[in-house]
């Protein structure tokens, strides 16, 4: 059949074919570059360096063929990050975000979690076990680690005007604090009171109103702490094929990699201390 007569759907399954065809034979073939390095291979065939090589015969860059080339030497103490990286099993940049973090030690948790995570998830939680790291390292926290946030003018000329009359802004602020947390308990009994009334089929849609008290609770950055990216998807605590609903408490809005960490077993801190199967059921967080 000629291509013009195909339906749209076959035609994008041949782009999803292909494309996967040919980023696995681009993996491989930059596997083999540390070996046609090795062995002069590139001198053989007519080529002024390894570069070149490379770049003409599959079109891969000079600082992608350093990266494979410092990789291949960073991994000779670590055989199954090695072998993931000349097999072309695993993505480099997938290997580069490891690098920094994978120690003889530590070897067999990276290989395992870049065989299932996305690059996205990798660098999560390669950042966050950096974190882990620099959090147990810290000094006993001081008080100047706690300064306070920038506040808008007019704020910050309201409180300066109560403390000068002699009242505890701290008090007032935790009373504020306080009193804010009780309204969204208080609004997530009743937000799930109703839900329980009037929603008789469960349903995977997200209810505005729940959506807007997730906002008001966590805002619109990734409910784990220290994580700054934006919440895009909501994750279950108790997965949807387990019995879970859209109910509040029930919920998170996570970052992408945040969520597939939390599915992958490996989000215990984006889960709020729980972890997710594969059928659990979420969608965007807005």
């Amino acid at each position: 059949m000629e291509l013009q007569n195909l339906p749209d759907k076959k035609v994008l399954e041949l782009c999803a074919q292909y494309g996967a065809a040919a980023l696995e034979a681009r993996r491989k073939f930059l596997g083999l570059l540390p070996e046609v390095n090795r062995r002069g291979l590139w001198r053989r065939k007519g080529y002024g360096s390894i570069f070149e090589f490379a770049a003409k015969m599959a079109g891969v860059s000079e600082e992608q063929v350093r990266n494979v080339l410092n990789l291949e030497r960073k991994f000779a103490v670590l055989p199954q990050l090695r072998k993931a990286l000349v097999s072309g099993r695993v993505s480099v940049n997938k290997l580069i975000r490891v690098a920094a973090v994978v120690t003889p030690e530590n070897e067999d948790f990276w290989a395992k979690k870049v065989e299932i995570l996305s690059q996205n998830a990798v660098a999560t939680l390669v950042r966050d076990m950096k974190q882990a790291g620099m959090e147990l390292r810290a000094q006993p926290v001081s008080q100047e680690k706690h300064k306070f946030v920038k506040l808008p003018e007019g704020v910050a000329d309201k409180l300066e005007k109560l403390a000068a009359k002699g009242l505890d802004i701290g008090q007032l602020l935790e009373e504020f604090l306080d009193k804010r947390e009780a309204e969204l308990a208080q609004a997530e009994t009743k937000l799930q009171e109703k839900m329980e009334l009037e929603i008789r089929d469960r349903s995977r849609h997200l209810p505005v109103e729940v959506k807007r008290l997730l906002l008001r609770r966590h805002g619109d950055k990734c409910a784990v702490e220290g994580c700054r990216k934006p919440a895009e998807q909501v994750h279950h605590l108790r997965p949807w094929a387990r019995g879970g609903g859209q109910e509040p408490d029930n919920l998170k809005p996570l970052c992408r990699g945040h969520h597939e960490l939390a599915h992958a077993g490996s989000g215990a801190r984006a889960a709020g201390g729980g972890t997710a199967g594969s059928g659990l059921q979420c969608g965007p967080a807005r």
